[in-house]
């Protein structure tokens, strides 16, 4: 019987155990050193149970994120589960217009990062129905979305792989292989 395989894509200081802990940043001491915008996961097609990528989307080109979603239902298992967390825009957006509780600063914060360090940036507004019809063309459905009352501005999708490969996905696939992302731009290795 093997075991589950979970990966916290763009983990940064938030090790979660049992999973194998991915990011870009050398200093944040993943298990894995990754940048998943440059290069394919590390990972078979079809051999991850779990993937967590937890306020890291919202820090992706949206131009990329085709390139991300097509990894992610790659190394998925059919039936695979996808856990995304991000900050909604329209919610930070709404918010930081009203002055919402006098925190002007931490809704400038919600929708643009805490600009602290390079990578501290949001550079994708994040919008949940966009973001499920997007997940939705890459094969991926059974959303649960949610948010508390206490915190209606960070969203968490859940959603599993549940369909194969298609035409299209093969096309999609053919189409990023031999690619790389280099400044933002598919290149040829």
């Amino acid at each position: 019987m093997s075991s589950l395989i979970r990966i916290n894509v763009g983990c940064g200081e938030q090790k979660l155990p049992g999973f194998i802990n991915i990011d870009s940043f050398e200093g944040a001491k993943p298990d894995i050193l990754h940048d998943i915008t440059k290069a394919a996961l590390p990972f078979e097609k079809e051999s991850v149970d779990e993937i967590f990528c937890v306020h890291n989307i919202e820090h992706i080109k949206m131009e990329l994120w085709n390139y991300v979603f097509n990894e992610f239902f790659r190394v998925l298992k059919p039936a695979g589960v996808l856990y995304l967390a991000y900050p909604e825009f329209e919610v930070c957006a709404k918010y930081f217009i009203e002055n919402h509780k006098g925190q002007r600063e931490f809704w400038r914060a919600c929708l643009y990062g805490r600009q602290l360090w390079p990578g501290d940036y949001h550079i994708s507004p994040v919008i949940s129905s966009e973001i499920r019809n997007i997940l939705g063309r890459y094969g991926f459905g059974e959303f649960e979305q949610k948010s508390s009352e206490d915190n209606p501005q960070y969203t968490e999708l859940l959603c599993k792989k549940t369909r194969q490969y298609d035409k299209e996905h093969v096309l999609r696939e053919e189409l990023f292989k031999g690619h790389v992302v280099v400044e933002g731009k598919f290149k040829r290795k």
